[in-house]
């Protein structure tokens, strides 16, 4: 191929990658969106806990640090868990939590950084798994 092709391609590319972002939430938008009652950190840890005492080979082997929820918002992206929609927003509180366990050998993993959000669905708490997320940011009160 020659430069011109190339660089049409890389343009095309980047012109629909773009295009499949979904925008971020309008000042209106931010202020009158649900965002359920405030998430304590053990409410959050405990959530974090249950979710991946599922997932994880030894559970009772996890060690947890979570950073305090804060309200924020996120767009689902690929990546994601917990009845997480790809490009929805979702309106709650977040917070980073570093999870190391141990694998089917018995040694730990290393410590790995995961997206957490607490939100409202269908009038109840839910928690969504953010590992891949579109766009997203803390909500200034």
């Amino acid at each position: 191929m020659n430069r011109k092709a190339i660089a049409m391609f890389l343009i095309l590319t980047c012109v629909l990658i773009a295009g499949c972002q979904t925008p971020a939430p309008t000042k209106n938008q931010l202020t009158n969106a649900n965002y359920g009652p405030q998430v304590s950190q053990s409410t959050m840890m405990a959530a974090v806990k249950k979710y991946m005492s599922q997932r994880l080979i030894d559970p009772l082997s996890a060690t947890y640090q979570c950073d305090t929820p804060q309200k924020a918002w996120l767009v689902g992206g690929s990546g994601s868990e917990g009845n997480v929609e790809y490009g929805r927003t979702y309106y709650g509180y977040y917070s980073v939590c570093v999870i190391n366990a141990k694998n089917r050998f018995g040694g730990y993993t290393g410590a790995k950084e995961s997206h957490f959000m607490i939100y409202q669905s269908n009038g109840r708490s839910a928690l969504a798994h953010f590992d891949g997320f579109q766009s997203g940011g803390p909500v200034s009160e």
